[in-house]
């Protein structure tokens, strides 16, 4: 499958970054947040991520490995999402610190490591028996349309093509349930008399939805890099950076533009 190559390279460097215990700074709940705990609470969000994104990518390999190129458009959206997430909190994330706001840059945390939209509408009904309200009121998730239009403007703004929402649409089509999915799987014939069932994947100039993932994973680890860099850390950090510019290396040119290396 194409892309296949870079994805395992990527995918193994990734697996060999182990994640350091944190410990919360002291302090009254009931305080005024401040700056260590936000970046405390970026760790957390990151280091999670770290850890997520890499089973998503050993899973992705697998798929690859097999010539799954149905059951990984779905997974290529997922990595896609985060990369589209990773952007909105970068820039949000950015223009708080920037002004000191740490009320508002924890209420944005508190949104992206326990906002779910299935708690706020269902929580209720799973919570007891008999149903209780739970005690900590789960807050909404940032809308992932949003972010996309976020990574969208981060993309025009540094001179990349603009393309994200029309990536998204385009990795949508193919996992959600309609047509797109359908229409690799038939070829009409005779003038479109005859109808034949084919295994699209057997083409070895098929679809491939890898490309979308590499590229945007030197975005996401991007962000990632810059996320740990207001956080301060400086032990996942350098590593975070040495595979993002591997991948950069690795890239197409044509997919990705020219990328320069970042440096600490």
């Amino acid at each position: 499958m194409q892309g296949i190559r870079t994805l395992k390279i990527v995918t193994g460097s990734l697996r060999a970054i182990s994640l350091p215990t944190l410990r919360i700074p002291f302090g009254n709940p009931e305080e005024p947040k401040k700056e260590e705990l936000v970046q405390w609470g970026i760790k957390i969000f990151e280091f999670s991520l770290i850890a997520h994104i890499q089973k998503i990518l050993a899973g992705l390999v697998q798929l690859a490995e097999a010539e799954n190129v149905a059951a990984s458009a779905p997974v290529c959206r997922h990595v896609f999402e985060w990369a589209a997430l990773s952007c909105f909190l970068t820039s949000k994330f950015t223009d708080q610190f920037k002004w000191q706001d740490w009320e508002e840059a924890w209420k944005l945390l508190t949104k992206v490591t326990q906002g779910s939209l299935w708690n706020r509408i269902h929580g209720t009904k799973y919570a007891g028996i008999p149903p209780t309200t739970p005690s900590i009121d789960c807050p909404t998730p940032v809308y992932i349309p949003e972010a996309v239009k976020e990574y969208e403007y981060y993309q025009s703004s540094n001179s990349k093509y603009a393309d994200a929402r029309d990536n998204y649409s385009f990795l949508c089509d193919f996992a959600h349930a309609n047509a797109a999915c359908l229409q690799r799987y038939y070829e009409y014939e005779e003038n479109g008399v005859v109808v034949r069932f084919i295994d699209p994947d057997l083409d070895p100039q098929g679809k491939s939805f890898l490309p979308f993932v590499n590229c945007c994973l030197i975005d996401l680890l991007t962000f990632g890099y810059e996320l740990l860099g207001l956080a301060n850390e400086s032990e996942v950090r350098p590593k975070i950076l040495v595979v993002r510019n591997e991948l950069a290396r690795l890239a197409p040119a044509r997919l990705t533009g020219s990328i320069p290396d970042l440096h600490l």
